[in-house]
């Protein structure tokens, strides 16, 4: 800020509260603590980059007082299942074993894409999503007759 260069430490409660805009963060390794409701109703966050080793215990003392139980509110609303959690390359174990970050079901090292290869159905029949979220196919078997493009399948990103 003018001039002069701040280390963040903390991110405060309710920092991006329902900031339906937000669609990527990046946490620095400098933040050791994220206040209640930090990314709450972020409905539209894709991607968290965080490049902290060891996950931050959500779980904490609020600066009223409060323990929040379990972290869970610090990214209610946000959708754990298409979400990518960026974590450093060898932290994905930590973060996935964490009760704070565990529910998002997409944890990667950082530096990869988080887009998979053409998914095989082996003949279970799948439903097909945009990127945003928008069904366009339902209970099909391959992705013919689809433009080439990033889809959602099974809570995860695929290419055509």
């Amino acid at each position: 800020h003018n001039g002069v260069e701040y280390k963040v430490t903390e991110i405060g409660e309710g920092a991006f509260q329902n900031n339906t805009g937000l669609k990527e963060v990046t946490i620095p390794a400098s933040i050791t603590s994220i206040g209640a409701n930090a990314s709450a109703g972020c409905k539209n966050l894709q991607a968290i980059t965080i490049n902290i080793i060891v996950p931050i215990n959500l779980a904490v003392v609020s600066a009223r007082g409060h323990t929040r139980a379990g972290g869970g509110d610090v990214f209610d609303g946000v959708d754990k299942n298409t979400c990518i959690l960026y974590v450093p390359e060898g932290s994905v174990d930590a973060y996935k074993a964490a009760s704070e970050w565990k529910d998002f079901k997409n944890i990667l090292p950082i530096g990869t894409t988080g887009i998979q290869g053409i998914v095989v159905s082996n003949g279970e029949p799948f439903d097909v999503f945009t990127i945003s979220g928008v069904k366009v196919k339902s209970k099909v078997t391959s992705l013919d007759g689809l433009p080439r493009g990033i889809y959602i399948i099974k809570g995860k990103k695929v290419m055509k």
